[in-house]
């Protein structure tokens, strides 16, 4: 099966992504209960994101969140750092404005690895459709450009509100982020029984 293919395949049935940030942690066993928790009550792929710790640090604490989520048979991604997703062997990265394209990080990963992007807007959406990613998670204000979309998405919701308003809309697929976790941490049940 054609590597395309195959990714979306895997992404097919993939509806809750939470981008969580280890530069705060202050306890490894409580963040690592709080990601279990969340694996536990349906998300499907998590997001390591660290902009502030060290490469040693990130790799210690990835390589928990690896073995974290091969239990729960969810995709462990790293944000940005394709050096970093090697050497964890990742199932992927995510890619934000300012980092490596998808070409370049292709030739550190190889083709087998998911490659996803975000975009806050349309030309970084139009960006993203160009480099050919693997999915997209795009900002909730770009919700009228979903059925332009032939990849995988993850709608990203700027609040908690507006999140409720999507869900009301009968939007299933969502890359959440720890802050609305923090504010309505029964948001995942919800989530699970829609």
């Amino acid at each position: 099966m054609h590597n395309n293919k195959l990714k979306q395949l895997i992404l097919k049935n993939k509806n809750l992504y939470l981008t969580i940030s280890s530069d705060k942690v202050e306890n490894d066993n409580d963040f690592l209960n709080a990601v279990a928790s969340a694996l536990n009550n349906g998300v499907q792929i998590i997001q390591l994101k660290d902009k502030h710790s060290s490469p040693k640090r990130i790799v210690e604490l990835g390589r928990k969140l690896r073995e974290l989520t091969s239990l729960f048979d969810a995709l462990f991604f790293i944000n940005g750092r394709a050096d970093i997703a090697y050497a964890l062997d990742t199932d992927g990265i995510h890619l934000e404005e300012d980092d490596l394209c998808i070409h370049t990080v292709r030739t550190i990963l190889g083709n087998n690895k998911i490659a996803g992007i975000s975009a806050k807007n349309s030309q970084q959406l139009s960006e993203a459709i160009k480099e050919n990613a693997d999915y997209i998670t795009i900002s909730d204000n770009l919700i009228d450009k979903i059925p332009l979309l032939k990849m995988p998405y993850f709608l990203e919701p700027d609040n908690i509100e507006n999140l409720n308003l999507l869900i009301k809309q009968g939007i299933r697929r969502f890359a959440l982020n720890e802050d609305i976790l923090k504010t309505n941490p029964d948001i995942l049940q919800k989530l699970r029984q829609n």
